[in-house]
């Protein structure tokens, strides 16, 4: 199957970046939120809501 390309890639190429990204080395993709002002300034916030 080296004669079949896929984005530069040959077909063995293609499939051992697919292994690897999928099986080998998954990654957790998690979006977190960070809000610097309101952690700044948390105590305060809840204090005075108090």
């Amino acid at each position: 199957m080296g004669f079949i390309t896929y984005h530069g890639m040959t077909a063995e190429q293609f499939l051992w970046a697919w292994l690897r990204s999928e099986l080998l080395e998954p990654k957790e993709l998690r979006f977190e939120a960070s809000n610097l002002y309101y952690e700044a300034l948390k105590d305060k916030l809840e204090g005075g809501k108090s």
